[in-house]
């Protein structure tokens, strides 16, 4: 996976660059990147509605840079999510649209990333999934966007890291 520096512009996919979107939780090991506490379990909770529904999707699997697992997987009460194939999009209130791989919640809960404030706030201001205005605004971008699987059960035995909130 690539490597981009927080709130720089996104053009990672070309296919899925659109104007004002900027880049969020880009991470590689060569790279020193912003570290901090846990965040609220509220925020927690808005990070991982925003992980069920990914877009500009590609084949396979990127691997994490920080752990030696062939996978990443996430769990949580409401279910589990295979991640590393795709992208993440959250809404702030001036505009701007966040671009993340949907790893995001694996980096901040299991390698301590601290996204910057701006991209919080958009989480606790804009629209998240289910909501029907989250549906709307990702509509808008014309992105291919597809609701991530609660669980996949084949995978559980394989590695698994839970998402306490």
């Amino acid at each position: 996976m690539a490597w981009y520096a927080d709130s720089s512009d996104y053009s990672y996919c070309l296919d899925c660059v659109r104007p004002g979107t900027k880049n969020i939780g880009w991470l590689d090991a060569h790279h020193p990147f912003d570290s901090g506490p846990l965040p609220s379990s509220s925020d927690l909770e808005r990070l991982w509605r925003l992980s069920t529904v990914s877009c500009c999707l590609f084949r396979g699997l990127s691997r994490c840079p920080f752990c030696s697992a062939p996978f990443v997987w996430a769990e949580h009460e409401a279910g589990g999510l295979l991640l590393g194939n795709g992208e993440l999009r959250a809404f702030g209130a001036s505009g701007v649209i966040y671009a993340a791989p949907n790893m995001l919640v694996h980096y901040v809960v299991s390698h301590g990333y601290a996204p910057p404030v701006e991209f919080w706030d958009a989480l606790r201001q804009g629209p998240l999934p289910p909501n029907l205005e989250y549906v709307a605004a990702m509509s808008r971008l014309d992105l291919q966007t597809v609701p991530t699987p609660a669980s996949y059960p084949q995978m559980r035995t394989l590695g698994k890291r839970r998402l306490d909130t």
